[in-house]
């Protein structure tokens, strides 16, 4: 019973598309465009398509709210003339995000809550980047460095969950 709480469950718009006459460039503002339009996740996978030409299946994944906006993205700045939809059941972990204060810098921690009760988190990864590009280390130094001060974080984090 507890576990299942600690899970949310969400109905989701799956967008699809094969596209074959599009530049590497235009599918990446395509799928800029349909992130800042809303969509929860955009991703392509490579594909063959008839005639033997490469292409690119994009996926996007998006709230029923959201899908009518996002079909004219889709329209306004792709080159395909179809897109199919389907209806999908999204399991996710609960979330949430906070920062912690390092002697490299600040950076901001991805939380997730496990059906167990623990939480699990993840330096963002824009801010190991600019840490290791400040401080001349590399992204291998950098998580050596801030992995104690990790542990920390998640030993504290424990103590307030549980009392």
């Amino acid at each position: 019973p507890q576990q299942q709480a600690l899970v949310l469950q969400q109905t989701v718009v799956v967008q699809q598309a094969q596209i074959d006459d599009a530049t590497a460039e235009d599918l990446a503002h395509l799928a800029e465009s349909l992130r800042q339009a809303g969509a929860l996740d955009v991703f392509s996978q490579a594909i063959a398509m008839k005639k033997g030409r490469l292409g690119v299946l994009l996926t996007v994944i998006t709230t029923a709210e959201l899908a009518g906006a996002l079909r004219q993205v889709w329209w306004q700045h792709g080159t395909s003339i179809g897109l199919r939809e389907s209806s999908q059941q999204r399991w996710a972990l609960q979330r949430r995000s906070s920062t912690l204060e390092t002697p490299l810098g600040t950076v901001r921690l991805k939380w997730v809550l496990l059906p167990d009760g623990c939480w699990r988190s993840k330096v963002e990864h824009d801010d190991l980047q600019a840490l290791a590009t400040r401080h001349g280390l590399s992204l291998v130094e950098v998580r050596a460095r801030l992995e104690p001060l990790l542990s920390e974080a998640h030993h504290g984090d424990a103590q307030r969950s549980h009392g």
